[in-house]
């Protein structure tokens, strides 16, 4: 069976949250996979994607794209496979060669500011002006995607996730950014339309965090940094760059009286037991990504919900 997993950095906010995802777990038809998907999280990296899928029936594959946050402490895509001299998008004032992560990186902010002027001036152009840059205008302004209507913070994740917006300007405005960008690919159960459901994420290792200290701030994954710093390690074996991790998700979604802001969360395996964990920034942001005692405090169950992978 599944239970909540305790923890004093989690308590106040998966107490009330813990029993519903269980439920859903459960109503889903979950309960009986739970020794299936103990044997996927403990297998090889070769082999836990599918045994996970396996075990969950999750097999309907989609992808989109994978927003990180960069050295610099700013939202940005991935551009994969760009050198320091690669010179594709040289006249680009949003994009920039990241050496701590090995990439490029495009800008999502600045992105944003010069798609927003680009529809201001179609707008006030009368001839091409209508309903659509309008509506648009409103659906893509900063306020309706990221939290309190700031890129620092991040693109919004309460109520409701506004990834798929941004993903939505990105695609249509910036297609070349979209096809190069590193994704995330989804696995559901064949037929899934909506909440409640649950979902295997595969996605490219995280090697920061947002931080705590306000715009500009991020935290290095614990695993990546150097000792006693808040940064990421000079050694980094190439492969890591490269590495990919799987997730289980359960999410709930809206509708529910007592969590107005939605109802997600993510099981980890710790032994021979799984656990649900919290899911969402204030809920993620109670551990400690860069801790002096990491495997000491909840970084352990986090981590533990995000696997090695094959890529």
């Amino acid at each position: 069976m599944v239970s909540v997993w305790e923890s004093k950095q989690w308590n106040e906010s998966v107490a009330p949250q813990g029993p519903a995802l269980l439920k859903i777990f459960s109503d889903l038809g979950h309960d009986e996979n739970t020794p299936a998907m103990v044997q996927a999280y403990c297998s090889s990296p070769a082999s836990n994607l599918k045994r996970m899928k396996e075990a969950t029936g999750c097999s309907e594959e989609t992808d989109d794209v994978n927003y990180v946050w960069n050295s610099q402490g700013r939202m940005a895509l991935l551009l994969e496979g760009m050198k320091p001299d690669d010179t594709t998008f040289k006249d680009v004032d949003f994009v920039r060669y990241d050496p701590k992560l090995q990439t490029c990186t495009a800008d999502l902010g600045m992105m944003h500011e010069e798609l927003m002027n680009r529809l201001n001036s179609t707008f006030c152009d009368s001839s091409v002006a209508g309903e659509e840059i309008e509506k648009e205008l409103q659906e893509f302004h900063v306020d309706n995607i990221c939290e309190n209507g700031d890129w620092s913070n991040g693109v919004a994740v309460t109520p409701v996730p506004k990834f798929y917006i941004v993903t939505k300007w990105v695609k249509k405005y910036f297609r070349p950014y979209y096809d190069m960008a590193n994704k995330l690919t989804f696995y559901k159960r064949p037929g899934t339309k909506g909440p409640p459901f649950l979902q295997i994420k595969k996605h490219r290792t995280c090697f920061l965090f947002k931080g705590r200290e306000g715009p500009g701030s991020v935290f290095v994954n614990p695993e990546f940094a150097k000792e006693g710093a808040n940064e990421l390690r000079d050694d980094i074996p190439d492969e890591d760059f490269r590495q990919q991790v799987l997730t289980v998700e359960i999410i709930g979604g809206k509708g529910f009286e007592e969590f107005p802001n939605g109802l997600a969360g993510k099981l980890t395996c710790i032994g021979d037991d799984l656990f649900v964990i919290p899911m969402g920034p204030q809920q993620t942001k109670k551990f400690t990504p860069h801790s002096s005692d990491a495997k000491g405090d909840s970084y352990i169950a986090f981590r533990n919900s995000h696997p090695t992978t094959c890529t």
